[in-house]
């Protein structure tokens, strides 16, 4: 949902977007609090350089990719609050090149069950009528929520799945071992590197039989 209240010239904007990713919420929000996590799951966005500001607070420096004859955007982003309890992120950031000033936001996952949850980004800016047709505050900051909340549901798909069955496999091949230390003594137990080789088989196969089922949609292969 996205709401504004009209200003001549300068406006308060308000742009919510959310999207349900098919994986655990902790695998999102720990995926999110990656370092410079954004240009893995953002098609737009070029570089990015992590810092610190003068206060000592986590910053990053982002540059876009670029779009026509449009000036390069850079944004400088500074981490007011981060909360892993909560799984939520506060944060400021200086946007040059795009109709934006005092621009607040923050990200958030929240569970839906064990497999699933809900990625937020929410911000609030005063958006500038610069008087260029097509440059809209507001329709630019909706549109990079929504392509870059889509791309992160994409590529986190089914990875609390797979992670889950490296542990399964982990523990039946272990339980093999014994078996056959009960059934044939002379062979003695696998040993570890036989046991790592075994289950990383065992795991080979079951993510190729994820990436090969069909997707609600036809959204095809998941990326990881």
């Amino acid at each position: 949902m996205t709401t504004s209240s009209p200003k001549p010239g300068r406006r308060i904007v308000e742009v919510s977007q959310e999207q349900t990713v098919n994986a655990p919420a902790k695998v999102v929000w720990d995926k999110i609090c990656e370092p410079c996590s954004l240009t893995q799951w953002h098609d737009d966005v070029e570089t990015c350089e992590r810092s610190h500001d003068e206060k000592g607070r986590l910053a990053r420096h982002y540059v876009m990719k670029q779009v026509g004859e449009h000036p390069v955007t850079t944004m400088y982003e500074v981490e007011l609050l981060r909360s892993d309890e909560i799984m939520t992120i506060a944060y400021i950031v200086d946007i040059e090149n795009l109709p934006v000033e005092n621009y607040h936001a923050q990200i958030s996952v929240t569970p839906i069950s064990d497999t699933q949850c809900e990625a937020r980004i929410r911000s609030r800016f005063i958006g500038v009528d610069w008087g260029i047709p097509g440059l809209d505050a507001q329709n630019i900051v909706t549109d990079f929520y929504t392509k870059g909340l889509s791309k992160m549901g994409r590529i986190m798909e089914g990875k609390g799945t797979r992670i889950w069955g490296l542990l399964f496999f982990d523990r039946w091949i272990r339980r093999r071992s014994r078996r056959r230390l009960l059934s044939q003594p002379q062979q003695g137990i696998l040993s570890r590197q036989e046991e790592i080789t075994a289950a990383f088989h065992c795991c080979q196969r079951l993510i190729s039989f994820h990436d090969r089922r069909p997707r609600p949609g036809g959204r095809g292969k998941t990326l990881f």
